[in-house]
């Protein structure tokens, strides 16, 4: 058994074989791909791509060095190896195409994700268009009503104080035992002036007069 035998296992000669390879078709003379790109072309886990090249590193079969941007890359020294692949081209060629195959699977998968998302925006799009429809009709109603409160002679404060407490009942702060209509609350006589006072109105006596206003 050869020292290269001895010292490294199948999977470090297949590394060094694959590096050399690489970056004798590499325009920069260097491989610099991550430990996750040599496991998946080598079918290992990438712990143990990673202590692979630490090894070969460590043995003199690999120089490690980074960039400035941190990048790793690695060269083939020239120290002799016992080669695992037969030939490295075909081999290369079969994992080349594999990641073709991977990629445009990838891509069909992306497309289908890209026209799901396409259409969960068109609908959130659709659904605030109706919401903001339905909040300018409820604005629009808000601002008939204040009109028709202000026409029967209520204040401003007097019309917000009554909008708060039929916002406290609807939010079940205070319980009405009784069952008809709510009747909307008037001040004290004494608080509104005799050239305003007016009889007390239900909810739906308002709303009714409301519908009769905006047509």
């Amino acid at each position: 058994m050869s020292r290269s035998q001895s010292e490294t296992s199948p999977t470090d000669r297949k590394l060094s074989q694959f590096i050399r390879y690489r970056t004798r078709i590499s325009r920069t003379g260097t491989f610099f791909e991550d430990n996750d790109y040599i496991a998946k072309f080598l079918g290992i886990q990438p712990i143990t791509a990673k202590q692979s090249v630490n090894k070969l590193s460590r043995l003199g079969y690999l120089n490690k060095v980074k960039d400035k941007d941190g990048r790793r890359h690695l060269t083939y020294t020239g120290k002799p190896y016992i080669e695992e692949i037969e030939n490295m081209s075909n081999y290369d060629k079969l994992v080349l195409k594999r990641e073709r195959d991977d990629y445009k699977r990838n891509a069909v998968y992306y497309q289908s994700e890209l026209q799901s998302s396409e259409l969960r925006i068109k609908k959130l799009e659709r659904d605030i268009s109706d919401l903001t429809m339905k909040l300018n009709k409820a604005e629009m109603r808000v601002f008939y009503l204040e009109q028709f409160l202000y026409e029967q002679g209520y204040t401003k404060e007097q019309i917000e104080r009554i909008a708060e407490e039929q916002c406290q009942k609807i939010q079940g702060k205070q319980i009405e035992s009784s069952t008809k209509s709510p009747v909307l609350k008037i001040p004290k006589t004494e608080e509104i002036p005799s050239a305003i006072k007016k009889p007390t109105l239900t909810i739906d006596e308002i709303m009714e007069q409301l519908g009769r206003t905006v047509q």
